[in-house]
This record gives structure tokens, C-alpha cells and sequence, in this order.
């Protein structure tokens, strides 16, 4: 893993964020759908393929959101809208990891914007930051400015 950066999605309709369920030792919490950049990939580029893979969906970018630093890596999310596909039916290698692996299982779901919290979104600052901005139906704010977090072991 060592410090490859990673890129992600953030897609709202409906009142509700695509997310990413994992259950793993025995805990269940949520990431927002992305993954590692692949040798000669950028950011946006990442994000896309990765919301394929993992959701079974096209998207247009619209926008970054947020760089996450944690670990020694950066992540970066971007606002995405689907243009075609399924939703959850992503087959990236790891949609088909068993609960009981060492990396436990993904799972694509639908979160409330208004339960974002309490399904334990992870960065959990994003995910305060999606549920602020859900309140005001504005999704369109977080392209305001990238959030810049910096996250600890420890705040997870």
C-alpha cells in the first residue's frame, strides 16, 4: 500500500450518498467508492474507474471536494453525477470478498444524507461536511473550495 494515492467519488440523488459498506473483524462502517491510482492515471481518471468498479456506474466529474491526507497518502474526491450503468453492480476484485477475508466485505448501498453519522462515514469530517451541506440542499457548496483533511490513525 505504502503511500500510493488514491482517488474517490462523492455521488448524491435522492437524498442520499452512494457509499461503500464494509464489514470487517466484526465492525460495520462506510467509505465514500475509490481506490488506488493505477501507473499513469490521474485523479479524476482514478475516480472514475473506481465508482465503475465498485458501483457499476459511469460518472462525469464535477468537481474535487476534498484532499484527505492520512497515512502518508492523499486521497482525493470528487463530486461526481452518473451517466449510465447499474448501481451495485461493480465488480472490482474486491466486491467479491466474504466477510470472513482479512479484508472483510464491500458492499454498494444508498446512506440517507441525514444518517451519515450515524452509519459511521469514514473521513468522518467529509462526511460532516456532506451532512451540513445536505441540510441546506446545496451539494453544489462543496465546490466552493477543496476541504483539506489530515487524518490520524487515531481518528478512526
Amino acid at each position: 500500500m505504502g503511500n500510493v494515492p488514491r482517488a474517490g467519488v462523492i455521488m448524491v440523488e435522492n437524498g442520499c450518498v452512494a457509499a461503500i459498506e464494509r464489514v470487517r473483524s466484526g465492525r460495520r462502517y462506510h467509505v465514500l467508492p475509490g481506490g488506488q491510482l493505477e501507473p499513469g492515471e490521474d485523479y479524476p481518471h482514478a475516480a472514475v474507474r473506481e465508482a465503475a468498479e465498485e458501483l457499476g456506474v459511469d460518472v462525469r466529474i464535477d468537481g474535487l471536494v476534498a484532499v484527505v491526507r492520512f497515512r502518508g497518502r492523499e486521497q482525493h474526491y470528487f463530486l461526481a453525477r452518473s451517466t449510465g450503468g447499474t448501481f451495485g453492480t461493480g465488480d472490482g476484485p474486491e466486491m467479491g470478498s466474504p466477510v470472513d477475508s482479512d479484508s472483510g466485505s464491500y458492499r454498494a448501498v444508498w446512506l440517507p444524507t441525514d444518517s451519515l453519522l450515524t452509519a459511521d462515514l469514514r473521513p468522518r469530517p467529509l462526511a460532516e461536511r456532506l451532512q451540513k451541506c445536505a441540510s441546506r440542499s446545496s451539494f453544489e457548496a462543496l465546490l466552493a473550495g477543496p476541504l483539506v483533511i489530515h487524518e490520524h490513525p487515531a481518528d478512526l
